[in-house]
């Protein structure tokens, strides 16, 4: 029968062979398929400005809640609104105006004024490049916030990504990968 040793003395025979190569500063153009080798900074953060998850129409949600007919208390049938702006992705989003919608496309800044988006889904607009319609019926309100991506909301600046040394020092892992890192400027 072969001898066995135990795992931790395995590891520890292991552990110089698996040392990480020196660290290089390299620009992130030249670093493809290396490692961190210690933890960066975001300069900006992500997205860099709120904007529509998806195509739709940027809305003050109280201003479509109240467009709504209500009988005791609950939704029926469908609101109207005015159409106010067009906001391809790209653009400046301005002021939306008060008591309208802004017709708006994933990736597109909201406009200031709006918090929510209505789904072009949820509208009688039909999906695709329309002309821009005066008016819209809308059959739900939108939930606050909804299909929104804040500024920042993936990172922050300043924000740090781990490097894989730092994110093992901090799972206690005792393997280190013996693949080049890199530093960037």
């Amino acid at each position: 029968m072969p001898h066995l040793i135990p795992p931790e003395e395995y590891l520890q025979i292991l552990e110089p062979l698996a040392a990480p190569l020196p660290a290089r500063t390299l620009s992130v153009a030249d670093a493809a398929g290396l490692v961190l080798a210690e933890d960066v900074q975001a300069r900006v953060g992500s997205p860099a400005f709120t904007n529509s998850a998806m195509d739709g129409f940027a809305c003050r949600r109280a201003e479509v809640e109240v467009a709504f007919d209500t009988k005791d208390g609950e939704q029926s049938g469908t609101a109207r609104m005015p159409v106010s702006a067009d906001v391809p992705a790209g653009s400046a989003a301005g002021e939306l105006a008060e008591g309208t919608v802004a017709r708006i496309m994933t990736g597109a800044p909201v406009p200031d004024g709006a918090d929510a988006i209505i789904p072009v889904e949820d509208t009688n607009i039909p999906a695709g490049p329309v002309e821009l319609p005066d008016e819209i019926e809308v059959s739900a309100v939108p939930a606050p916030g909804a299909h929104i991506r804040r500024a920042g909301r993936s990172w922050r600046p300043a924000s740090p990504w781990p490097s894989p040394a730092s994110a093992s020092r901090r799972s206690r892992s005792v393997a280190s990968s013996p693949r080049e890192s890199a530093r960037f400027p």
